[in-house]
């Protein structure tokens, strides 16, 4: 797809909502509600297998996980 029409794909897919809280777009098939409904019924904490709580999810070079930047971050589950 050209930049052209690529942005003219992302401008009508805004205008029509995608990309909100109400039409979220799902990641990896990813449905928050049902994952949240998920964890809730069951008691337990949601592990993502696409992105796990370790320095390597934060990227490379700047952000590695031997960089000064990345030294001291305290991984949250959500609540």
């Amino acid at each position: 797809m050209s930049g052209v029409a690529s942005t003219l794909a992302k401008k009508r897919a805004q205008a029509a909502g995608f990309g909100t809280n109400a039409k979220a777009t799902k990641y990896l098939n990813q449905d928050f509600e049902a994952l949240r409904s998920q964890c809730l019924s069951s008691g337990s904490l949601f592990t993502d297998s696409y992105f796990p709580a370790a320095p390597e999810s934060l990227g490379f070079k700047e952000l590695g996980p031997s960089s000064y930047k990345t030294r001291g971050i305290s991984w949250k589950r959500p609540g």
